[in-house]
């Protein structure tokens, strides 16, 4: 497939309606990078240089992409290797093997096939680049609800009716729209949850949901977020070279989870260094994968008691 190609099928969601389409559509995007006459340049980051951006040629404008994690991401030839234990996972969920290796593959298989999606709508003109922002969005969303679905776990987008509740009765009720509501066997609401691909701008919101929620209905629910990364790209001063910036905030996000209200779970795809080394953070932020093997199982196995 041409760079337009995939910029066409990536711009419209309605091409993605089960997992199939999302892995097809990684395969041919990283067949497309493969092969060195496609890309213009890629560019190592300066200052963290597990990164690298791809600039594409003319057909995309000479956009440069996002950041991408060579840790996480997968080459073609990986993608389809992976993607056999990707498939033997979806299809013996919860008894699969709770090994490094098939945790390590949950993570950069998503984590791959979306910085495909993302890096394809970079290409678009830099007029458009709130709208590849919001399709990036919605499209993660739909990767990890499809992704959840193939685990035989209810989870979609869904609108509740939130009831205000005071002095034991039901005052009223306010409708909230959440990016995911996961729901055990007996329909009974059990994690409500954002999925963003970054916290920035948007993570004081996921606070206040959960905060809002709990207060408003008495009730208990966990609230979790999902985040594919907290990075961006810079120009450096000198010699207008790129760097790889942060768009985390560690010390609004301890605040908000210490004194206002801590979220059950925060599971990212692309951690950063600072999450694994600072003592609080560490305690509050996990990988994808262990959302998935460790936290879901257990959820409903005691909900099931």
């Amino acid at each position: 497939m041409k760079l337009s190609q995939l910029r066409d099928v990536a711009i419209d969601n309605s091409h993605f309606t089960q997992l199939d389409d999302f892995i097809t559509f990684c395969r041919y995007y990283l067949d497309f990078i493969s092969i060195p006459d496609n890309i213009q340049a890629r560019i190592i980051a300066q200052n963290e240089p597990q990164y690298h951006f791809l600039q594409y040629k003319k057909d995309g404008g000479y956009q440069i992409t996002r950041p991408i994690n060579s840790d996480l991401f997968l080459s073609n030839i990986q993608f389809d290797s992976n993607i056999s234990i990707f498939k033997d996972l979806i299809s013996n969920f919860p008894a699969v093997e709770n090994s490094i290796a098939t945790r390590q593959c949950v993570n950069k298989t998503l984590y791959t096939i979306q910085q495909c999606l993302g890096s394809t709508l970079d290409a678009l003109p830099a007029v458009n680049s709130n709208k590849a922002r919001k399709i990036n969005g919605t499209l993660f969303e739909k990767l990890i609800l499809i992704f959840l679905n193939n685990l035989r776990i209810s989870a979609k987008a869904e609108t509740l009716d939130l009831p205000v509740i005071h002095n034991n009765k039901v005052l009223f009720s306010i409708k909230y729209q959440h990016d995911i509501v996961i729901r055990n066997d007996l329909g009974d609401v059990k994690v409500i949850g954002a999925i963003k691909t970054t916290s920035k701008d948007r993570i004081d919101k996921v606070f206040i949901d959960k905060l809002l929620y709990s207060r408003l209905s008495a009730t208990d629910i966990q609230h979790i977020a999902i985040i594919l990364n907290d990075v961006q790209r810079q120009k450096t001063k000198v010699n207008n070279q790129f760097n790889v910036g942060s768009t985390f905030l560690p010390g609004r996000f301890k605040g908000y989870m210490i004194k206002l209200c801590p979220l059950d779970g925060v599971y990212y795809f692309d951690i950063r260094k600072a999450m694994q080394t600072d003592k609080h953070l560490k305690e509050m932020i996990s990988t994808f994968d262990q959302l998935i093997f460790d936290e879901l199982p257990l959820l409903f196995n005691n909900s099931s008691q």
